[in-house]
């Protein structure tokens, strides 16, 4: 990828070599492969290379990326006494209504449809400790992003950032083999 740069900015991008079929006035650079999957029309050239306007324009791209991945990781589902629990936001929102309808009525029992379109037939305790897994993975998905992006924060470099994202973006998720 390359970055065409106008004031010390980059202003326009092409994945295509562009030597030659520009201007010669044009300037053109290579953008580091390191910063491919970031740069923007804020970055810039200084000390003779592309980088990012400022280490904290680059950790907020990062921890972007990383509440992104916690919201996969959070609607991934859990899982309840071998049985598979949906924990997307719907499901959620669902759960609380049957947690406070249970509240009311504690000697109802709910029909709570599976992921594999199967019904259930849940009462009070079932559906308590179905909130309880699911708050509990949810929880677990927000701790191992604020881990990541702590990691982020603490790195001085733009190297030491990329490296705290990469080595861990994609490890030590809720519902990941070990």
């Amino acid at each position: 990828m390359f970055a065409r740069i106008d004031q010390n900015t980059c202003v326009e991008f092409v994945h295509a070599d562009p030597a030659g079929r520009y201007h010669p006035e044009i300037i053109w650079m290579e953008v580091p492969e390191a910063l491919k999957p970031y740069v923007d029309a804020a970055y810039c050239v200084r000390e003779g290379s592309i980088q990012p306007p400022s280490l904290e324009y680059l950790a907020k791209q990062l921890k972007a990326r990383v509440k992104a991945r916690r919201q996969k990781a959070e609607a991934s589902g859990t899982i309840l006494n071998d049985m598979v629990v949906e924990t997307d936001r719907e499901s959620q929102a669902m759960l609380i209504g049957a947690v406070e309808h249970m509240r009311r009525n504690p000697d109802a029992t709910l029909k709570w449809q599976m992921p594999d379109l199967s019904f259930v037939e849940l009462d009070k305790a079932q559906i308590d400790a179905l909130a309880d897994v699911v708050s509990a993975h949810v929880q677990a998905c927000f701790f191992r992003q604020a881990e990541i992006c702590t990691l982020i924060e603490a790195a001085g470099t733009s190297e030491a950032m990329l490296a705290a994202y990469n080595d861990n973006f994609d490890t030590g998720w809720p519902g990941q083999e070990a």
